[in-house]
């Protein structure tokens, strides 16, 4: 009989298989198979009603006086012990979709909750509005405590009851990574949370229905522990002016406009540390100079540069010499495919290796490829250019030719996104 691989092998390779439908398929080999796909595939939920089924004895028994009856078979394994995410707006909105009682699927989402509350193996929680999570105690559910103090990432709105975040400032003060989702209200509480946080690492934040052009008092209180900061929404807040982030390497913006005082002044004080920046469409030149000139080490960018300010380009690949990829829009007022990729080849750092161009332009390259290839094959660069075509573009035969030839050598890889209107 065949010797079967450990547990711990059969994790590591499964750990590989990036399409779910190929690990879907492990489940049905034998038992030990299973289980162990079941574990990675489970690390976020997968079946509602699965879920319930798992509640306890004790959690059925509320449910049924309250008159719901849960019908389903025991569950085949302990699911709620892989679940590495939970968000209780999903559950509400499942709930919600089998029916519309508002009490009886709190009464659910509560027992759900609590059931969670027992396990450590919990990593992310997201609580998103207030009419959707009246005040839960918290920290009254047995293992409440080690299961908020193991905590990893949390997402919430701004608007959640008052409560909430006061009892998990009191437990919960080593978060990686915060999902903020600022509303008209900001519940007091929230300010605690973010100050006792002595890990925090990435900061996402949405301006939703926020209405104000003044920084949250909540972010005021952030720790210079930052590393990664995303910032997106209908309004700018000018964020970035009123608190230091000496350690912050990732920048991102959702905007389409940024005012220029601010987001210069940063990168003349703090540029030196940013590996990422993401001026989302952005279009000022006077930015794209600050980037050459205060940001040395530079790895990922995106940013818009026109046609008559390719000189910009030029400086920015001269002068950051980590670069290693750059997003940029191309036809148009922008600058021209064949000449970006031109400036990319004779003049971007040793370890550059990505272009991604948007556009909507047709005959996207207007210069016989096979020699700018050749160029690149050249450098002492040992990386193959990897092309992203955001968009719709037309390539002629003769450089479709060209870039088949060039894949398979080795020396490119390319990849059309297409989008439509």
């Amino acid at each position: 009989m065949p010797r079967q691989l450990p547990s711990d092998c059969l994790n590591e390779i499964f750990e590989y298989l990036k399409d779910e439908t190929d690990l879907r398929s492990c489940l049905l080999v034998n038992r030990q198979w299973c289980e162990v796909t079941v574990r990675i595939l489970w690390r976020n939920i997968q079946n509602y009603n699965i879920l319930i089924s798992c509640l306890p004895e004790e959690s059925k028994e509320n449910l049924c006086k309250n008159g719901i009856i849960i019908t389903s078979k025991p569950p085949l394994f302990n699911y709620i012990t892989f679940i590495k995410s939970l968000s209780i707006g999903k559950i509400l909105n499942f709930l919600k979709d089998q029916q519309p009682n508002d009490n009886k699927n709190f009464v659910v989402t509560r027992e759900i909750f609590k059931m969670f509350m027992g396990q450590i193996t919990l990593k992310k929680l997201e609580l998103y509005s207030s009419l959707i999570i009246p005040n839960i105690p918290i920290i009254t559910y047995p293992g409440a405590i080690d299961c908020l103090r193991n905590l990893s990432e949390f997402g919430c709105s701004s608007n959640i009851d008052s409560e909430i975040f006061y009892q998990m400032s009191q437990i919960c003060h080593n978060l990686e990574s915060l999902n903020l989702t600022f509303e008209k209200v900001i519940s007091n509480g929230l300010t605690d949370l973010i100050s006792v946080q002595k890990n925090l690492t990435y900061l996402y934040v949405l301006f939703e229905d926020y209405d104000s052009w003044r920084v949250p008092p909540p972010l005021k209180s952030l720790n210079d522990t930052l590393i990664k900061l995303r910032m997106d929404g209908s309004i700018y807040i000018p964020l970035i002016g009123y608190i230091t982030l000496p350690n912050l390497k990732s920048l991102k913006f959702g905007y389409e406009v940024l005012p220029n005082e601010p987001l210069f002044k940063f990168m003349e004080n703090c540029g030196k540390n940013l590996w990422e920046l993401d001026l989302n469409n952005t279009n000022d030149n006077s930015l794209n100079l600050a980037i050459a000139k205060f940001c040395p080490n530079m790895k990922s960018l995106r940013t818009l540069i026109k046609d008559d300010e390719a000189e910009t380009l030029r400086l920015i690949l001269d002068s950051c010499e980590q670069l290693e990829s750059i997003y940029l829009w191309c036809g148009g007022e922008y600058l021209n495919a064949g000449k970006l990729l031109e400036m990319i080849v004779d003049h971007s750092p040793k370890n550059f290796h990505e272009l991604k161009m948007e556009s909507m332009g047709l005959d996207f390259f207007r210069i016989t490829l096979k020699t700018v290839f050749r160029r690149w094959a050249n450098r002492t660069s040992q990386y193959p250019l990897s092309l992203i075509i955001i968009g719709i573009a037309d390539i002629q035969r003769t450089n479709r030719r060209v870039i088949k030839k060039f894949r398979k050598l080795g020396i490119i890889k390319f990849e059309i996104i297409e989008w439509y209107l």
